[in-house]
C-alpha cells in the first residue's frame, strides 16, 4: 500500500500542477474552461528496448488515474491519460508528442527512451511541464527549463558511486559501455 500511496500522491500532485499550469489553450496545454478531463500525456517506449521501464510506468499511471477518478478526480475533474508508443525512435516520438500536445495535455510524463530530450524540448516549447522518474540524462534540467527529474542524473549517480567505492578501498574501476546505446555514450574513455 505504501508504493500505491506514493504513486497516487505523485499523480495527484502532477495533476494539480497541470491544472495550475493550464494556459487557456494558448500553448497546447489545457482547455482553460475547467470542463472535461485533465489530460496527461505519456509518449514512451512501449515496444522496444526501454519498454521494461515505460510499460510498468504507463500501467501504474493508468491504475492511479482509475483510483483518483473513482475518488472524485482532481478539483472535481477526471484525469485522462493519453499514451502513445514512440518505439524508442526520436522521429516517431516527436510526431507522437506533437499529436498528444494537439489533444490538449497540460502535463507530460517523461519517458526513459532515447527520444526524451527531443520530446521534452517540444513539450516545453508548448508551455507544458514534464517530469521523469527514470530518465537520468544530465542535460535534461540544464537545457530544458520546464523539465524536472525525480531521480539523480547519471553524472551525480556516478560521482556518488565512485566516492563510495573509494571509501571502501577500491581505487581502480572498469567501465563497460556500448556505442549503440546513447545511455552509455557519455562515459569517459
Amino acid at each position: 500500500r505504501g508504493r500505491l500511496g506514493r504513486s497516487l500522491a505523485l499523480v495527484s500532485a502532477l495533476a494539480l500542477t497541470a491544472v495550475a499550469c493550464g494556459d487557456g489553450g494558448a500553448g497546447g496545454g489545457g482547455d482553460g474552461d475547467g470542463d472535461g478531463p485533465i489530460k496527461i500525456g505519456y509518449v514512451a517506449d512501449f515496444s522496444e528496448v526501454y519498454s521494461y521501464y515505460d510499460v510498468p510506468l504507463r500501467d501504474g499511471a493508468e491504475y492511479a488515474i482509475e483510483e483518483i477518478n473513482a475518488d472524485g478526480g482532481v478539483l472535481g475533474r477526471e484525469l485522462q491519460l493519453i499514451a502513445r508508443d514512440n518505439k524508442n525512435d526520436v522521429a516517431t516520438g516527436t510526431r507522437a508528442t506533437q499529436e498528444v500536445l494537439d489533444e490538449g495535455v497540460v502535463y507530460m510524463i517523461g519517458t526513459t527512451s532515447d527520444a526524451f530530450l527531443a520530446q521534452s524540448q517540444l513539450v516545453c516549447d508548448a508551455g507544458v511541464p514534464t517530469s521523469t522518474g527514470d530518465s537520468t540524462a544530465p542535460t535534461l534540467t540544464q537545457d530544458i527549463p520546464c523539465a524536472y527529474q525525480l531521480v539523480m542524473s547519471d553524472n551525480v549517480q556516478g560521482a556518488v558511486a565512485a566516492e563510495y567505492a573509494l571509501e571502501q578501498g577500491h581505487g581502480t574501476a572498469y567501465l563497460l559501455g556500448s556505442e549503440e546505446i546513447p545511455y552509455t555514450a557519455n562515459l569517459p574513455r
